[in-house]
């Protein structure tokens, strides 16, 4: 009887259409992308040259599913600004040397990306 009833409602549910299978085993996925972005200024492998030189870094930033949260710059490990709308920028004054400067992008689901560039000022 037991099997008979099983087999019963499976057969209701599944002629109804609302069947779901592993509904309760696997949870719902994130249907939020990382969000895209990179560094439109300075351009990779720049050279600023005049010693210590003010640059400014500018990025552009996208989410698809999702909006964009923030955009840290980073140099050398630094954060030297954080800006929260578009265009996203930010600036910094560098004495000579070579530096990696990012740009890190956090969209409003916390998931992350980055965009590096390598810079030179003599």
């Amino acid at each position: 009887m037991l099997r008979l009833l099983l087999f019963m409602s499976t057969l209701i549910v599944f002629m109804c259409g609302t069947l779901k299978l592993n509904a309760t085993n696997n949870p719902p996925t994130n249907t939020n992308n990382p969000p895209r972005v990179t560094i439109t200024s300075p351009k990779h492998l720049q050279v600023f040259s005049g010693g210590t030189t003010f640059v400014t870094i500018s990025a552009k930033a996208s989410d698809f599913g999702g909006s964009i949260f923030k955009v840290d710059f980073v140099v050398n490990g630094q954060i030297i600004g954080t800006d929260t709308t578009a265009p996203y920028r930010s600036g910094v004054a560098l004495q000579p040397g070579k530096y990696d400067v990012y740009a890190v992008a956090t969209d409003n689901d916390a998931n992350v990306s980055y965009a590096k560039v390598r810079i030179k000022v003599e």
